[in-house]
């Protein structure tokens, strides 16, 4: 598991080894893994509701805002947060990969909260009849269609508060959202990095490309980018925030970065599973960066 010093750490050479050497004991701890928490803990709060949202039936107009956001808080029993402003960012009509019928979605954006509550709104999806379907929390929602002749995907981008994330790819099946991109076998290495610890993606959330990457006839997604290295690392893993090279300090930050490394995480479609499965092991490949994340 990857762990940070908080304080400076400087690397040294002794007989020929790499060791740190810490000014600052306190511990950073890694939460790579508060995102599947911080979903999973929304959803089973948010996601009932005992009456229809009629208001989507009047899509696409919204003629009282300050009511139409009344009435969908108490509708999906959102919670309560401070609220400095709150909004409807958009409402859209669509269909989705595995269904003919079409669904609405509601993105409610209440500004600032805790930082738990991060990115501080939700992308709400209703049937026609405004049954619930879902809702999500994410920083961002595409609505992409990877298979020409199909209806298209939900790609969402999530991350916490502390900037730890990455996406998921969602179909309808049986009226509920289903995330058919399985992920990586470890918590590192992410599509979506921010958070300034050991590293972060270049750009943070990395690019996405629709391709056909293995010539099977289906249409394949490649997250790609850079890996930026803010603290240097020693053969044993150890990170470290600066070292004297040629009698000089010399300092890592995100200005400053110990290495960048280009990197590519390819998902092939899988049309038996009907699931998004890696390529290869990416938390393998990029052991030598992150060490052991599984």
């Amino acid at each position: 598991m990857i762990s940070c010093k908080e304080g400076k750490q400087k690397k040294v050479i002794v007989n020929n080894t790499d060791t740190i050497t810490t000014t600052d004991t306190t511990l950073k701890n890694d939460d790579s893994k508060e995102i599947a928490s911080v979903t999973i803990d929304t959803l089973e709060k948010n996601d009932y509701q005992t009456t229809s949202f009629d208001l989507v039936k009047k899509f696409p107009v919204i003629s009282d805002t300050p009511n139409f956001i009344k009435e969908l808080k108490e509708n999906c029993h959102l919670d309560e947060h401070r609220i400095e402003e709150e909004k409807i960012n958009f409402f859209k009509k669509t269909k989705l990969y595995g269904s003919n019928k079409e669904f609405y979605i509601v993105e409610y954006d209440y500004s600032d909260g805790p930082t738990c509550a991060f990115p501080w709104k939700y992308q709400i999806v209703f049937n026609t009849s405004g049954k619930l379907i879902d809702i999500l929390s994410a920083i961002r929602i595409d609505i992409v269609k990877i298979f020409p002749n199909d209806n298209p995907f939900l790609i969402q981008v999530s991350s916490t508060g502390h900037g730890n994330g990455g996406h998921e790819i969602y179909r309808i099946n049986c009226d509920t959202l289903q995330n058919i991109l399985d992920g990586f076998l470890g918590y590192y290495p992410k599509t979506y990095d921010s958070n300034e610890d050991c590293c972060v993606n270049k750009p943070y959330e990395f690019h996405y490309k629709i391709s056909d990457a293995n010539n099977d006839g289906y249409k394949d997604i490649t997250f790609y980018g850079e890996i930026v290295l803010i603290q240097g690392r020693t053969k044993q893993g150890d990170w470290y925030d600066y070292e004297t090279i040629n009698g000089k300090e010399v300092d890592y930050s995100l200005d400053n970065p110990y290495k960048t490394i280009p990197a590519a995480y390819t998902f092939l479609y899988d049309h038996k599973r009907k699931h998004f499965i890696e390529k290869e092991d990416y938390s393998k490949k990029y052991e030598y960066i992150f060490g052991d994340t599984k």
